[in-house]
């Protein structure tokens, strides 16, 4: 049954992979660091009902989970009828992701979450012993510097102070745009970890 129910998240996810793929990240700033977002799922428990044997419904399934507001809430309205259609009920029971939503999943309240990528998945995983798979990558998300004094990174002056995120899911991100402008260098093993701090 625990395979069955498996398979049958797996086809959503799929099916919510087929809806979306007219999404372009063609509008992704040129030095942005970027990582696909990811939807996480609970790998013993990640449907409400199930399919039989054959892969044919035998009830429509419910799936439940949280996701970020934008543009994760956005992408999951635009799938819902369509899955529907599929008799796929998608239940968004929030959409703000916060430091309890992966364990949420991990312990089945919910069936799957929408908020974060793969390097932090995996490191919420190592950290909390838990083993959330990723389910599919979705989209990605440009991340950038931003400035209301300067225009360009040729006007900051020497000894600038720049603030970056220290979460798990944004500060290698940051700190490979400081590196890609010329401010540091990252040494080759950190750099292709995804993973890196201060």
């Amino acid at each position: 049954m625990k395979k069955v129910k498996f398979a049958t998240f797996l086809i959503v996810v799929i099916a919510l992979l087929i809806g979306i793929s007219g999404c372009s990240s063609s509008n992704q700033p040129q030095n942005a660091s970027i990582e696909p977002a990811q939807v996480a799922a609970n790998e013993t428990d990640t449907a409400t009902s199930a399919a039989n044997e054959t892969g044919t419904a035998t009830e429509a399934i419910i799936i439940r989970g949280i996701v970020d507001l934008v543009p994760h809430s956005e992408i999951v309205e635009f799938v819902i009828p369509k899955l529907a259609e599929r008799g796929v009920e998608v239940v968004v029971v929030s959409t703000s992701a916060d430091s309890t939503t992966n364990e949420k999943t991990a312990k089945g309240e919910i069936d799957f979450n929408f908020f974060q990528h793969f390097p932090y998945l995996n490191e919420w995983n190592d950290v909390n012993g838990f083993n959330l798979i990723n389910a599919g990558d979705i989209h990605v998300e440009p991340i950038t510097a931003y400035s209301d004094k300067f225009a360009s990174v040729d006007d900051l002056p020497d000894n600038s102070i720049v603030a970056i995120p220290n979460d798990g899911t944004n500060e290698y991100r940051a700190l490979r745009i400081l590196e890609q402008n010329g401010f540091i260098v990252l040494d080759e093993s950190t750099a292709a970890s995804l993973s890196a701090s201060i």
